[in-house]
Formats: C-alpha cells, structure tokens, sequence
C-alpha cells in the first residue's frame, strides 16, 4: 500500500511499527481473497481489526473479525518489551480502520469498506 507510511506518520505511529501493519496488510489481502470465495457478509474483511494476545511466550499480534470468528496470526511470540500493549489494544484501532478502509477501497473496490 503505497500511502502506508503517511497514513502511520500521520496518526503518530512510533516507524518501528510499520513493518507489523505491513504483514497485517498481507494477512488482510488473504482475509479479502477467502471472502470473495466463500464468505457471508458477516464475515466481511471493514469488520477486521488488530488485537494484541498475550500468551507465555509474548505476545501474538492477531488480525479479527469484531463480529465473527474470522481470525488470522499476524506475528507470534512477539517479546513483550517490543510493545506498548496499551497502544495495539486502545491507539491502534484508528490507525487500523484508516488503513483498511483505504486498502480496501484501492485493492477491493467490490467489498464494501464502508
């Protein structure tokens, strides 16, 4: 996505960031591909966002559904001082809706981003 970085810069995105959003993107373009084959509109991808799990290793950086059980891994075992948990679970929301309302307007025009 070629406004990535400036949609980051824009909203404060600490740059060390940016390499996460990215694979978060190619796990959203597998998300789109797996809904216009097979998916329902509750399933749709503008439902997706980011959530930070913690589990005994670190973290796991999770790309979900809020409205279904829609789920890909982003990043696992993530070690715990890499992240403020507080910014994925709380800050990030809007940098993420930004993000991929965008993609998926430039990328797939025929889901709904909206």
């Amino acid at each position: 996505m070629e406004n990535l970085k400036s949609i980051l810069e824009s909203n404060g995105v600490d740059p060390r960031f940016e390499t996460y959003y990215q694979q978060a993107l190619k796990k959203l373009e597998v998300y789109c591909n797996t809904f216009r084959l097979m998916g329902t509109q509750k399933e749709t991808p503008r439902y997706s966002q980011l959530f930070l799990e913690e589990n005994d290793k670190g973290y796991i950086l999770r790309l979900k559904s809020t409205v279904s059980s829609v789920q890909y891994n982003v990043c696992e075992f993530i070690e715990e001082t890499e992240f403020d948990e507080y910014y994925f679970n709380d800050n990030s929301w809007s940098t993420w809706k930004e993000i991929r309302t965008q993609y998926l307007l430039e990328n797939h025009p025929t889901i709904n981003a909206y």
